[in-house]
């Protein structure tokens, strides 16, 4: 996958406009799974200096406005992904069948969740569930993931139980290890907001092993941190100082500043824990 990572981004330049930005987006994908999301700075500098603002064609401007969103959604930027999200937005109401509109209603509802707009996160999944056939197996996946952080939020353990259950379902389906993973850290998640600890041992197990086999930097950092938060939600302290710096490890030494699945309790807890133990401070 890395050689293919490397070719693509030396024909980048040569490709027609929509073809590379697609090519960029898979490439911003690919940079935040295995370790180097900073990378997409430069990637999104060097189209910027490429002129792709001056392109005319709608295709290209959505597209453009697209890969925006995700850039600053990876940045942990809520407000400005949620304002380019709603801009290109905008831009895809003029076509009904637009292929991008499910992929910016997810960054929509991401990023009003990043915000703690619980209401504007509601109204978009309402509206994106609607447009579920469009959203295809990963997008449908990502969608009830989200849907279990709003039923989180309402402290609704059980539907967000079954909209993770589903998430893993689809993902696996799909045949797509990575985003299985992601499925199965969510309903660790979910297993220890209802207090069943041991309940949360064969997805997050899965998920562990995924980051093994694929060498995933992100799912790594992130399978750490559930099993620090699943150590102080059942008390079991013993080994969650090693946890804490394995992920936090991670997370500064890649230069990590948001996840596709990232609870904000969760990592105000840990964030909290890692200040008092001395753990990755700087970052």
């Amino acid at each position: 996958l890395s050689r293919w990572a490397d070719r693509a981004r030396e024909c980048l330049e040569f490709l027609p406009w929509p073809t590379r930005l697609t090519l960029a987006r898979r490439l911003l994908r690919y940079d935040h799974f295995f370790g180097r999301p900073t990378r997409t700075e430069l990637l999104v500098n060097m189209l910027r200096a490429q002129h792709v603002a001056r392109q005319r064609s709608p295709d290209v401007q959505i597209q453009w406005g697209l890969l925006q969103a995700l850039h600053l959604e990876a940045r942990g930027e809520h407000a400005d992904c949620l304002e380019a999200a709603h801009k290109t937005l905008a831009l895809t109401s003029r076509d009904p069948e637009c292929q991008w509109t499910s992929t910016l209603r997810t960054l929509e509802i991401s990023a009003s969740l990043g915000l703690g707009e619980m209401e504007i996160a509601r109204r978009a999944w309402e509206t994106s569930l609607a447009e579920q056939p469009q959203h295809g197996l990963l997008g449908a996946a990502y969608l009830h993931q989200l849907g279990a952080r709003l039923a989180l939020a309402d402290r609704n353990t059980a539907l967000a139980l079954e909209h993770t259950d589903t998430a893993l379902q689809i993902a696996t389906r799909a045949g797509a290890p990575l985003f299985r993973a992601l499925a199965g850290l969510a309903m660790t998640e979910v297993h220890l907001e209802r207090g069943m600890p041991e309940a949360s041992e064969p997805s997050l197990r899965a998920a562990e092993q995924i980051a093994q086999t694929t060498g995933s930097a992100q799912l790594a950092c992130l399978s750490s941190f559930m099993l620090a938060y699943r150590a102080l939600a059942s008390n079991a302290h013993a080994n969650i100082d090693n946890d804490l710096r394995l992920g936090f490890g991670l997370a500064s030494r890649h230069g990590y500043r948001n996840f596709m699945w990232w609870s904000p309790q969760i990592m105000t807890t840990l964030c909290l824990r890692a200040l008092e133990r001395d753990v990755e401070t700087n970052y």
